[in-house]
């Protein structure tokens, strides 16, 4: 029997498969390689606004991530990395290469020694897939009527995707891209 957990791995899974299929390879110099897609991030970027508002946020923001980039990595047939790796990792190249900056916090350790979420993270992974799903269900709706955004939405979504873009191109000097 497959508990909720490794449910909700799944569901994002498939979630993630209407996104473009990216692998990106985040360089760790005594760890072995993480193989991660693009994509998680933009998604991450997108449907947890303020994940660098609060070091709670930003927590919760990279504790799901690494958790999604796990749940990946495992169902694309790869090699398990745990998500506790994956999460200080990734934590730390988020506070060197975007400058996330809560004092007194000087490294993703101790923040998360210090700090607790605010949010559970699962309630979180349940709004970030209703979310998508309902965007699909909208983009499937805009597909049947003919329908499209108007000129406002599409230049706020392409406000959006250039600063995910930034954000993702701050990340480059220490992620390789593949």
């Amino acid at each position: 029997m497959v508990d909720l957990k490794q449910q909700y791995l799944i569901l994002a899974y498939g979630s993630f498969n209407t996104f473009v299929r990216i692998k990106i390879l985040i360089v760790t110099p005594h760890r072995y390689p993480m193989i991660i897609r693009e994509d998680i991030l933009f998604l991450m970027f997108a449907r947890f606004e303020e994940w660098s508002s609060s070091p709670e946020d930003f927590l919760c923001f990279i504790k799901l991530t690494a958790m999604l980039i796990e749940a990946d990595s495992i169902e694309s047939g790869g090699k398990s990395v745990p998500a506790i790796t994956i999460e200080s990792e990734l934590g730390d190249i988020f506070i060197k290469a975007i400058g996330v900056d809560f004092p007194p916090y000087k490294t993703y350790t101790d923040m998360e020694k210090q700090c607790s979420l605010k949010e559970d993270i699962w309630e979180r992974f349940r709004k970030i897939s209703k979310g998508i799903k309902d965007d699909v269900d909208v983009s499937d709706l805009m597909e049947e009527t003919g329908l499209a955004p108007n000129e406002i939405t599409r230049t706020l979504q392409l406000a959006d995707y250039e600063m995910t873009q930034f954000l993702i191109d701050a990340l480059r000097p220490h992620i390789d891209f593949k």
